[in-house]
Parts: C-alpha cells; structure tokens; sequence
C-alpha cells in the first residue's frame, strides 16, 4: 500500500508538473498538520529579538540604540519570519503516528 493524494505528473499551461512524493504506509511514522502562520510570527519574533540585541550594542554617529535596535529587529524579524514560514517551529494535531519503532 502506498500514499499518495497527487495525481501523476501533467503537462499544465505549457510547464510539466512535477511528480508527487509517494511514499510506502510502512515509512510514514506521523502525519500532522503544521501552522504555518503560527511558525512564521514565532519566526519573526525570534529574528526581531535577536535583532534588536545588538542594534541596541551598536554604535552609530547620528542613530540613537533605540533606533539602531529598531532597525536591526526589523531586518532580522523579517529574515525570521521567511526563516519560519519555511521551516515547521510549530506543530499542529498529529493525525497519524504509527505504533512501535
């Protein structure tokens, strides 16, 4: 047995559709759904904090810290937020875990 929920590879407006993953029922261990607009805030949050932390630090003729730590927190929540919106920092309902190793 296999799943799979994609239909085979087609030719769409001109572009070949890639085939889809298929995988045996014996390696699927979990199936869950991701939130991914809750890992893109998480994302963000992380990047913006660990922005801010040396923007703050920074010296710069002309910027106050609050306004580097602004600048930099910006830059970096907006990195974090790609960061997380690609990868799954937070998980949603498992629908399927599978019993034993």
């Amino acid at each position: 047995m296999q799943c799979s929920i994609d239909p085979p590879p087609r030719i769409l407006a001109g572009v070949l559709v890639p085939a889809p993953y298929i995988f045996r029922r014996e390696q699927v261990r979990k199936i869950r759904i991701e939130r991914a607009d809750l890992s893109t805030m998480a994302g963000a949050s992380i990047g913006a904090g660990a922005g801010a932390l040396p923007g703050a630090v920074r010296q710069v003729p002309g910027t106050t810290a609050s306004g580097a730590a602004l600048e930099d927190g910006l830059v970096f929540g907006v990195v974090g937020g790609a960061i997380g919106r690609l990868v799954p920092l937070v998980h949603g309902k498992t629908i399927y875990e599978r019993a034993g190793p």
